[in-house]
């Protein structure tokens, strides 16, 4: 038996359906927000519970389970809690989302660009003191005890991670800045979250329209996808637009103050051009949505947006991140025609990719993210913590 700890989530299906399509004996315990207030996840069966930690006890889903292994899919601060309430002897992995790396202390500091740092400063004048206090265990411990009057959620985290034997993910330079920046001793293994059928909802024939020409830029409403320094960089370059709009996704995120900030920045430099969408769209409508575009801007220090950027990448968008980003430099050693903005973009603008880079594209990307590798990877990942059960 393997037990999974998963959020109730946009991907939360495809997960489920991935490791069932390989492996019969897996318990999802689906964390929700509220009690019987499911979101995302619309499968169903007897090994899928949906648990609300305010209200329920893990252990009511655990009598006579015996697991070998636990998948930390993401390490949810929900899931570290819950990790009291386990025991035994099993395997451990840690599937990394993102997110959750990031956040460690030790890598989170390093996220925003000069604009957006100046802006959080502005609101949190002594963040800069915060990140570095976080950095060091026993002033962590402190800040916690005298600052916010609560136990330190690290300590908790960094034992998990102690205990933890590997690292699961498709992007090896994530690993390894993960082991630079903490000296961990986990070891790594390939696996992706989801296939290139399930981040085009299906659509695998998705292409941009014929008279696409606007520019997307970031996927939420996050000041990680620095906003507001891409802002700044392209009213520098506003000759470049004719026609075209800037669209701005800022509907994934609750920081108001923030997403005011940067629509006002927008309609102040780019004004009707500068288009702020607010507002949830399904899967099938965003992919339609997307159709739209030639130029995506996706200016993040860290992986996010991956779904976003596959299924752009296939459907011949010409994407432009941060250097800085370990999945920049993921796409550049698999070949893939992408673009530096601050690097590149002064010679490429808005400009259409030519239809030989678009194919060159397509090649290497529906090989990496196929069904069948992830369905192999995962059988693979399943094989190291289980054998041949």
């Amino acid at each position: 038996m393997i037990l999974h700890f998963l959020k109730d989530e946009k991907v939360s299906d495809q997960v489920i359906e991935n490791f069932n399509s390989v492996y019969n004996h897996n318990l999802f315990i689906i964390f929700t927000e509220e009690e019987e207030k499911i979101n995302y996840t619309k499968s169903r069966g007897e090994n899928i519970k949906f648990y609300w930690s305010k209200a329920s006890n893990l252990d009511e889903f655990l009598l006579d389970i015996h697991y070998k292994a636990l998948i930390f899919h993401s390490l949810n601060p929900e899931f570290v809690q819950a990790f009291k309430f386990l025991a035994g002897d099993f395997k451990i992995v840690w599937f990394e989302w993102g997110y959750d790396l990031y956040n460690l202390p030790q890598i989170k500091p390093g996220l925003l660009g000069e604009e957006s740092l100046k802006y959080l400063k502005g609101t949190k004048p002594f963040i800069e003191l915060e990140w570095l206090t976080k950095k060091h265990p026993l002033l962590r411990k402190l800040y916690y005890k005298f600052i916010e009057r609560k136990e330190d959620p690290y300590a908790s985290l960094f034992k998990i991670l102690s205990q933890t034997s590997y690292f699961a993910s498709y992007m090896l330079e994530e690993y390894q800045l993960f082991i630079r920046k903490t000296g961990s001793d986990m070891d790594f293994l390939h696996c992706e979250i989801s296939s290139l059928e399930q981040y085009l909802a299906g659509d695998k024939e998705a292409v941009i329209n014929n008279d696409a020409s606007n520019v997307l830029v970031g996927n939420s409403n996050s000041i990680e996808s620095n906003h507001l320094d891409v802002i700044k960089f392209l009213s520098n370059q506003n000759h470049v637009f004719g026609d075209s709009e800037l669209h701005l996704i800022l509907s994934y995120g609750k920081d108001e103050n923030y997403k005011g900030k940067v629509i006002s920045e927008l309609k102040r430099n780019f004004g009707d051009k500068g288009v702020a969408i607010q507002e949830f769209m399904g899967r099938d409508e965003y992919i339609n949505y997307l159709k739209k575009f030639s130029v995506a801007i996706f200016y993040h220090f860290r992986q996010q947006a991956m779904g976003n950027i596959i299924a752009l990448l296939v459907m011949g968008v010409r994407i432009y991140m941060s250097s800085k980003n370990p999945a920049y430099q993921y796409f550049k050693r698999n070949g893939v025609n992408i673009y530096a903005l601050q690097e590149d973009f002064s010679r490429y603008g808005i400009s259409k990719l030519s239809k030989q880079q678009v194919d060159e594209n397509r090649q290497i990307i529906k090989p990496l993210f196929s069904k069948d590798r992830v369905i192999k990877n995962t059988n693979n990942l399943v094989k190291v913590l289980i054998g041949d059960d």
